[in-house]
């Protein structure tokens, strides 16, 4: 909310003071670049941002209680700073594919009716 709240004013800012300009960047771009910059920078806080969004999506898989507007936030802030792809992606999908081959071995002896409904369950969840 309070990230919202700094966009909206940025853009304020933009219109008014900045619209005039258009060899100048917006406000909200030259923040981006300034915050991608310093956690690129800071490899200890952006490692335990990832891992701790890793965590954060483990514990919604397993049922327990998240702040799912947390992940939602972290993950669409990895995508503005283009961190997706080139630092979350991987770690995620190894953390998926290993959460996917333990749940499906705990389930595969169970009928094959409840296996898919699982299945399907999860691929809705996902």
């Amino acid at each position: 909310a309070k990230v919202n709240n700094i966009c909206k004013i940025f853009t304020v800012l933009d219109r008014n003071y900045l619209f005039h300009d258009n060899s100048a960047a917006s406000l909200m771009s030259m923040s981006l670049d300034i915050f991608s910059k310093e956690l690129s920078q800071n490899e200890q806080l952006l490692n335990f941002t990832i891992s701790s969004l890793l965590i954060l999506i483990e514990k919604m898989r397993i049922g327990e209680p998240t702040d799912t507007q947390a992940i939602s936030s972290l993950v669409r802030m990895f995508v503005d700073l283009h961190f997706y792809a080139s630092l979350f992606e991987t770690p995620f999908l190894e953390k998926s594919r290993s959460f996917y081959a333990s749940e499906s071995q705990r389930n595969i002896n169970k009928p094959i009716a409840d296996f898919l409904k699982n299945v399907a369950f999860r691929i809705k969840f996902e």
